[in-house]
């Protein structure tokens, strides 16, 4: 998967016998690395106008949107770290939790609690070899029989639609990219050599200790379309940088010329 001849950090072979790669982001000889498309790094092409939101209104509030992403981040891991303990059953309690993270931990015991999932998989890489791209998925496992794909996401708050100015009990469903990053890791379950998953799930554990779940229909080519955009967005800035590189060249050598003509 990487066009490389240094010794990666760590291997991964999927069952059809992909091979993914891990390295340094720079190697020993200080050249970067040849890297296929990760996920979620393909998703940041989508544009969140609601990010702009959120950050203003942090702005108001005095904190740094850096600061809050980076601790949800951290969240977001220690969250999962639990959650594959209890699917796995190793143990696991809240207290291993930082105290401002263990709602959440709490809405990971529930929904297991709950729905019993039977685990096929947890936390494996997969990849398109076709399509160069790889991501780790969450969970595959059998949930009231049907073979589901699940991704569990934390919020910082529940986000509630309003009716005639009226905040409702009407949840606002799950974010866009949260169905294409699902839909980017079913293809990549069947090209790994996977059997593919029935359906997909997007698990939202809240700040309250509670959990929702939005089951959908899984299309690989419809993540394929982001895949497409964002190599196209890639291309567009390195075009750009090299035409403003371009002009700079021409720019300097002009002024060049224009000095000797006056001298």
């Amino acid at each position: 998967m990487v066009a490389s001849k240094r010794e990666p950090n760590s291997t991964e072979t999927t069952p059809s016998g992909i091979e993914i790669s891990y390295f340094d982001s720079v190697g020993v000889d200080g050249l970067p690395q040849h890297r296929v498309a990760n996920v979620t790094t393909v998703l940041g092409v989508l544009a969140k106008e609601a990010l702009l939101d959120w950050a203003a209104k942090l702005a108001t509030e005095g904190k740094r949107w850096k600061d809050v992403r980076n601790e949800a981040g951290e969240r977001g891991h220690n969250t999962h770290h639990l959650l594959l303990q209890l699917l796995t059953g190793d143990d696991a309690s809240l207290a291993a939790l930082p105290e401002d993270h263990r709602a959440h931990g709490q809405g990971a015991f529930k929904f297991v609690r709950t729905r019993k999932p039977q685990v096929i998989e947890t936390e494996r890489m997969v990849a398109s070899a076709e399509h160069r791209y790889a991501g780790r998925f969450d969970l595959l496992a059998d949930i009231d029989g049907i073979r589901t794909l699940a991704d569990a996401k934390t919020l910082t708050r529940w986000a509630y639609k309003r009716k005639d100015g009226e905040l409702t009990t009407e949840k606002y469903p799950p974010y866009d990219e949260n169905l294409l990053q699902l839909d980017l890791y079913q293809g990549g379950l069947i090209e790994s050599g996977y059997e593919p998953a029935e359906r997909g799930l997007i698990v939202r554990l809240g700040p309250d200790g509670n959990f929702d779940e939005t089951y959908v229909e899984l299309e690989p080519e419809r993540g394929l379309a982001i895949l497409h955009a964002y190599r196209a967005k890639s291309a567009a800035e390195k075009t750009l940088k090299a035409a403003r590189k371009a002009q700079e060249v021409r720019e300097t050598a002009d002024a060049e010329i224009e000095q000797m003509v006056v001298a």
